[in-house]
């Protein structure tokens, strides 16, 4: 093997290959001999490419593949041709992943060749490249340590090889948990906001006018990035729209709050600086924990209040559910009307306040008593709600600032 020029031996292969009777072990023998000539030639077994900077040895290796596989015997569509392009794939993108910071420069390498206008003439071998390419990028990025030079690498400029690898890593990044990116259809759903400001330094990026532009190229390669790029760039726009008129849902309000700042950069960086005031956050958020805290109170009214006193909550219980299921989808300047028209609501936060008391619980249960017993009714009886808020909370209220008054009055007279 290692007497022979490369050219000479591919019209060796060629030669053989027109001698042989055509019998599929003839041809898988020669398949496996012909992988490990080429392994062997271009390095990838650590022998003869010892000397062979990583440039030159991934360019010959491509190089020699594409050669090969040009031969009419080794088609990719034939069982001889899917062990070269096998072969290919794990000379030039090992699995081994003791070594993740190797990747990087093996990858570079694969930018480089694009940028260099190389053409590969097998498509079965540039799509095995690019699949190799994309299982370098899975790789870093799920290790996370090499992440920022990944980064780096891929941002250099735009290309389409490049525009395929960050569409994966934008997929990666709004990713169902739990799934694969590769079986995730590009898109984002209305309200994920998280996952594009948990990535700031990659939509960052990508949101710039730089990679907007060359998204927005008709090429293929770019097509798929671009509709992921357009759909993030919507979401951010429509959002901000409906942050400052109150009518943005509870779900995307509750990811701006988690990261404010980076969501005013990135819809400063689409729309333009002040499109998002931080005064508008700052409403938004004080009327979601004012609903937040009135649903949470009404809440403990009926799992513990209610409870104690055989209180009639079929009603209330399916306003709170109804609520909890819609949640995300509650718009901001609807959520404070869920609770209109409950009776018991000017009483929540005061019977909120007083949870944590056992002396207040002993009072609560007493005064629902008394008064049950004063209507003449059975102390085992469901009491309703007009009843419950009507009679007994004026009671055990009364009862309870007479107790706190007699406290200050002798406080007052120790001092």
């Amino acid at each position: 093997n290692r007497a022979l020029p490369e050219q000479r031996l591919l019209t060796f292969i060629a030669q053989l290959t027109d001698s042989l009777t055509g019998e599929e072990e003839d041809m898988e023998t020669l398949a496996h001999t012909t992988r490990r000539w080429l392994t062997r030639i271009c390095g990838a077994d650590g022998a003869e490419g010892r000397s062979l900077e990583l440039n030159d040895q991934i360019r010959k290796m491509i190089r020699c593949w594409d050669q090969v596989l040009q031969l009419p015997c080794f088609a990719p569509v034939t069982k001889a041709g899917q062990t070269i392009l096998l072969g290919f794939s794990e000379a030039c993108f090992p699995r081994d992943e003791s070594s993740l910071a190797s990747r990087i420069p093996v990858l570079r390498v694969v930018l480089q060749l694009e940028g260099d206008g190389r053409q590969i003439a097998v498509e079965a071998l540039s799509n095995a490249v690019t699949s190799g390419a994309l299982k370098i990028v899975q790789q870093v990025h799920d290790d996370g340590t090499h992440r920022s030079e990944l980064m780096d690498l891929l941002f250099e400029s735009p290309s389409p090889l490049r525009c395929t690898l960050l569409e994966r890593l934008a997929n990666i990044s709004v990713a169902v948990p739990g799934m694969r990116p590769k079986t995730v259809q590009a898109g984002v759903r209305w309200g994920d906001l998280d996952p594009v400001l948990t990535n700031e330094t990659l939509w960052t990026r990508l949101l710039s006018p730089v990679w907007v532009q060359a998204c927005e190229s008709p090429a293929r390669d770019s097509e798929s990035l671009g509709r992921l790029v357009r759909q993030v760039m919507e979401l951010l726009e429509t959002s901000a729209e409906r942050l400052n008129n109150g009518t943005i849902e509870l779900l995307p309000l509750h990811s701006v709050l988690r990261s404010k700042h980076t969501y005013q950069r990135l819809v400063g960086q689409v729309l333009g600086e002040g499109k998002v005031t931080s005064a508008t956050i700052l409403d938004s958020e004080k009327q979601l924990q004012c609903f937040d805290a009135e649903l949470e109170q009404l809440q403990c009214y009926v799992k513990m209040f209610c409870a104690q006193v055989k209180a009639e909550v079929e009603d209330l219980g399916q306003i709170i559910d109804s609520v909890l299921q819609g949640y995300n989808k509650i718009p901001l300047d609807q959520s404070m009307s869920k609770c209109d028209g409950i009776a018991v609501r000017p009483h929540l936060p005061w019977l909120f306040s007083l949870r944590g008391s056992a002396l207040f619980h002993g009072m609560w249960k007493a005064a629902a008593k008394s008064k049950v017993k004063e209507a003449g009714g059975a102390e085992d009886g469901v009491l309703t709600q007009e009843f419950v808020v009507g009679t007994v909370i004026p009671h055990v209220r009364q009862v309870w600032n007479e107790l706190a008054d007699s406290f200050e009055s002798e406080r007052a007279v120790a001092k």
